[in-house]
């Protein structure tokens, strides 16, 4: 393989994770400092949208093709489900008590969880950003720490891991 494209925000920033949508069509970045979500075009290169309002790192990132909706986890313990293409940009910022250690979102598009650095397990609508259920896999995870998650197709399963040689499912 060869690199084909380079993407860079327009101000240097260090860049934590990265996410497109199912065509390859925009690109996602999240960024250290100053603490934004990019957005690019994979055609152009070129940099179509700059998000902020985390208040830390974006660490974690996941896009739903099918609700068009863009959810950003920070240091700053908190989850934004954004709408970015959307004419008013609308935004829920979900607060969190503890570092989000991980973000999957479902096969179905439907659902998306977190996990927090206590073994908190979150699960959440995309659309709604309501919370769906929440799961205490401390007993699972003393003396280690919950590192990823995988959520079903349909949300209905959870899937979590951490620094054991074992596989959760709740």
């Amino acid at each position: 393989y060869k690199m084909f494209r380079e993407m860079r925000p327009e101000t240097p920033n260090q860049l934590l994770c990265v996410d497109c949508e199912a065509n390859g069509e925009i690109v996602f970045a999240g960024g250290f400092d100053p603490y934004a979500v990019y957005l690019w075009s994979y055609k152009t290169g070129l940099l179509l949208d700059v998000l902020s309002g985390h208040a830390g790192p974006v660490d974690l990132l996941a896009y739903s093709n099918a609700t068009q909706t863009l959810i950003s986890c920070s240091w700053d313990k908190t989850v934004r489900v954004t709408k970015p293409f959307s004419r008013m940009l609308s935004v829920e910022e979900l607060q969190v008590n503890d570092k989000i250690m991980a973000l999957s979102l479902s096969k179905n598009e439907q659902n998306f969880c977190i996990g927090t650095y206590k073994s908190e397990i979150h699960i959440y609508g995309v659309e709604s950003a309501q919370l769906v259920a929440l799961i205490d896999a401390s007993q699972q995870f003393t003396r280690s720490m919950l590192t990823s998650l995988e959520l079903s197709f349909d949300g209905g399963k959870c899937y979590a891991i951490g620094n054991k040689n074992r596989v959760y499912v709740y």
